[in-house]
């Protein structure tokens, strides 16, 4: 019996992924009882920690091309 194997099952040729997480919201008492909600980005630093997650829970590869985007936007 020969058997020839072309290509594997369930073999991924590239993976793409994009992950979008909320900014950091604040409230700020400005000392007379008003209560308002300040938003800001999400550190370059953090975003970077958050990408090597990233990767490694979805096994990236450089040599498939694969894409890993993380952004940091207010989902309001």
């Amino acid at each position: 019996m020969v058997e020839r194997i072309v290509q594997g099952v369930g073999v991924v040729n590239r993976l793409s992924v994009a992950v979008m997480l909320d900014g950091i919201r604040e409230q700020v008492d400005d000392g007379e009882g008003n209560i308002t909600t300040t938003y800001s980005p999400r550190e370059q630093e953090e975003i970077e920690r958050l990408t090597a997650i990233v990767k490694s829970a979805v096994g990236f590869s450089a040599d498939r091309n694969d894409q890993v985007e993380v952004f940091s936007i207010a989902f309001d």
